[in-house]
């Protein structure tokens, strides 16, 4: 039985054998310096990138800082202006009550005078005279209610106008307790690092809420809140010297 001889595979020369074996040298010399490469440059786009985070975050943290510091001070002015508007409402009702009270005392004079004009109405025949004392009677009466219907003019203006002061009053509270919460919410995020637990990527964290203020805005808010107060409070001011000075006529 005849043996089947295999076919010799292709042979090659000793110079292919080295050219090929360069070339894989080449090849794998090539890749490792690709490989190098981009690890360089994975390594200094982290780098660029921890750096920029970094830069980032400081200056961010920088801003929130400033805002918080201004948010703050605010606050204290818009309290301290409210301390004000209370302690003018206390001044204003103590001198529209001490305004009533004289109101409350023409009452007698008014009734002594009314009475005594009717008295003097009773007499007969030739007996009632308009005399000198009814005159002067009847300018007592006329005196007395128009001393009343002033005092009547600043009691209600008074009533009023403490409307306003708690209108204002409450516009500023309502601002205080806004600038609290504001406050607290940039001190948190000024207390979170990249260890804060519960903290993830956002959908579209750059976004601007429907109905949010711009900056001047919300300054203009304030210093309108702050200038209607001071104005009312003016205003409170100079009814208070007005019921004073009547009171002191009366």
């Amino acid at each position: 039985m005849s043996t089947l001889l295999a076919k010799p595979s292709l042979r090659h020369s000793v110079s292919e054998w080295n050219s090929n074996n360069q070339q894989l040298s080449a090849t794998a010399e090539h890749e490792r310096y690709v490989s190098n490469v981009i690890r360089q440059e994975g390594r200094s786009l982290r780098n660029e990138t921890n750096c920029k985070t970094t830069c980032d975050d400081t200056d961010t943290s920088r801003r929130l800082s400033d805002r918080a510091w201004n948010v703050a001070r605010w606050k204290e002015t818009l309290e301290t202006c409210a301390q004000k508007v209370d302690e003018e409402m206390d001044a204003l009702t103590l001198c529209k009550e001490q305004t009533e009270q004289a109101l409350a005392a023409t009452s007698v004079p008014l009734e002594v005078s009314s009475e005594c004009l009717t008295l003097r109405d009773s007499r007969r025949g030739f007996e009632l005279a308009h005399d000198p004392v009814d005159v002067q009677l009847k300018k007592e009466v006329e005196l007395i209610e128009r001393v009343q219907q002033v005092l009547q003019q600043h009691i209600e203006k008074a009533f009023e106008h403490l409307c306003v002061l708690q209108e204002n009053r409450h516009q500023l509270t309502g601002d205080i307790q806004n600038k609290m919460d504001a406050l607290d919410i940039d001190m948190s995020c000024l207390s979170l690092t990249i260890k804060s637990p519960q903290i993830s990527l956002k959908t579209n964290p750059i976004r601007i809420p429907p109905g949010s203020s711009t900056p001047q805005e919300w300054l203009q808010f304030s210093q309108y809140n702050v200038a209607c107060a001071q104005e009312a409070m003016q205003v409170s001011q100079q009814m208070r010297e007005d019921m004073s000075l009547t009171r002191a006529q009366v």
